[in-house]
């Protein structure tokens, strides 16, 4: 037995190593067959330009020894020129000592101004001596910056290779770090609400929204190299594994005896529907079912209305900090970006029906 496990260790250890040994900014014909393709060919800045711009900075960021180098001169943010909805991007990245950047994602340039872009960031930085300004645990490399902290994520030392990933499924996304998955969201999850409202971010319009977007590399005023930017997107099959594609309403009864719920005991919660009207707006219902003194969420906001009825149990209901216990029969209304919650405030299980009316392709 031992034997065996050297010989498996050895093998993980030659496999790590011959990852490595690839020429860097080239794919093997098994990566090709599989959809990769490269967004830097390691000698021109093709399929690049600057954020908000119609061309490549002319100063700020150079091709160094088969690298994207970001060299600290605010040179500004620069992103692909293609847009990719469902997608594995993968990486790989360097620091100079006490350097910051980060790779964001749900990039829209109507927000962010020349200071930089706003849409989702997958944190790169020094950890240990970034010294700008004290670092929270939402800061730090891996984490989806300022809403969720890593977990388990262990950057090489400044100077070194690090190997990165990041997975978008429908509004399934996933944070990967020298092969650890260290963060994981879903876009519309009470999780990433939570995170939102205590962020930066949560006066941000659609700022939780899953959006096709250009992949962008941030220029934070620091020294910082890329390398062997590869991408695949993935099929519709793939997304749908994880999150139904919207699609309009089909005319049908829903049985709630054939819609599980999922969730733990403390909160459970089963979606009926989820798609767009004939008018194209996104329309959303789902049940849930909350435990004793349990709340959805912290207060959070959303551009998005809310309907909720109550069929079973007392809720406390927060809206703009002002709090008042329904029973069942209520209905409560959420107006759009109005700080709200909700808290199960009797002895047993409550329950209550959510009718949400989004956007178009919300």
């Amino acid at each position: 037995m031992i034997r065996r496990a050297a010989v498996s260790c050895l093998l993980v250890i030659l496999a790590g190593a011959a990852a490595f040994a690839q020429t860097p900014n080239t794919l093997t014909p098994e990566e090709r067959a599989a959809g990769w393709t490269l967004l830097f060919d390691g000698r021109t800045t093709a399929g690049w330009r600057g954020f908000q711009k119609p061309a490549f900075p002319a100063d700020g960021w150079a091709v160094d020894d088969g690298a994207l180098k970001c060299l600290g001169r605010k040179g500004g943010d620069i992103l692909t020129t293609a847009s990719f909805a469902d997608f594995e991007f993968t990486w790989e990245w360097k620091l100079s000592p006490k350097a910051n950047t980060g790779v964001k994602y749900f990039v829209d340039e109507k927000r962010g101004n020349a200071t930089g872009a706003i849409g989702h960031e997958y944190q790169i930085i020094d950890d240990e001596h970034y010294d700008a300004e004290p670092l929270s645990a939402k800061q730090k490399t891996g984490a989806w910056y300022d809403v969720m902290p890593p977990g388990a994520a262990t950057p090489r030392p400044i100077g070194e290779w690090n190997q990165s990933r990041l997975i978008v499924r429908g509004t399934h996304v996933e944070h990967w770090l020298n092969g650890t998955l260290v963060v994981q969201y879903e876009t519309g999850s009470a999780a990433s609400a939570a995170g939102i409202a205590a962020s930066k971010f949560k006066d941000v319009a659609g700022f939780a929204d899953k959006i096709p977007t250009p992949i962008l590399l941030q220029d934070h005023n620091t020294v910082a190299w890329f390398r062997n930017l590869k991408i695949r997107e993935l099929p519709a099959a793939a997304a749908a594994a994880q999150a139904p594609p919207l699609s309009v309403l089909p005319a049908k009864v829903y049985h709630s005896a054939l819609i599980p719920y999922k969730g733990d005991e403390t909160k459970k919660a089963r979606r009926f529907f989820y798609g767009t009207e004939q008018s194209g707006y996104a329309l959303e219902m789902h049940e849930t079912v909350l435990g004793p003194g349990v709340e959805t969420h912290p207060p959070h906001v959303h551009p998005h209305q809310e309907i909720i009825i109550v069929i079973e149990g007392t809720v406390e209901v927060s809206i703009d900090g002002r709090t008042e216990t329904v029973e069942a029969g209520s209905v409560i209304f959420y107006e759009p970006n109005r700080p709200h919650n909700l808290r199960n405030a009797g002895t047993t299980p409550c329950r209550y029906y959510v009718v949400e009316l989004r956007g178009k392709r919300d």
